[in-house]
């Protein structure tokens, strides 16, 4: 069930949910390996705001650092991916899921390979 999530954002695309998969071999799925942080959006008087969307995402980058995950967006990039998606999805109060994840195979080590940038908004 995806709640009625029409559009995500992944690596730097907003693009159908329907679109997104992941291999069912892969590194964070087998081995619980990724970060993430659940953000929420309220509708204002003066439009949408994200709950101190700053402090998140420099958690968000301290805990990929720790864990050796490459997040390869900067900061202005990241703002605008979580407000695209709640224009994508037509949302002005929203709970905003960011995820940092590695969709390659089944291996020992997670060092060079590539990690993935997901957010979805419902």
């Amino acid at each position: 069930m995806t709640d009625n999530i029409e559009y995500v954002w992944l690596d730097g695309n907003i693009c159908p949910l329907s679109e997104v998969s992941v291999s069912p071999l892969s590194y964070s799925l087998n081995y619980g390996f990724g970060c993430f942080e659940g953000i929420r959006a309220y509708k204002t008087h003066q439009g949408v705001a994200i709950f101190r969307l700053d402090s998140h995402l420099t958690r968000f980058r301290h805990s990929a650092k720790i864990l050796g995950l490459d997040i390869s967006f900067d900061e202005k990039t990241l703002i605008q991916a979580h407000i695209d998606v709640l224009k994508a999805n037509h949302l002005d109060n929203a709970y905003l899921r960011l995820l940092c994840y590695i969709d390659e195979g089944l291996w020992l080590y997670a060092k060079n390979l590539t990690s993935k940038i997901f957010i979805a908004a419902r």
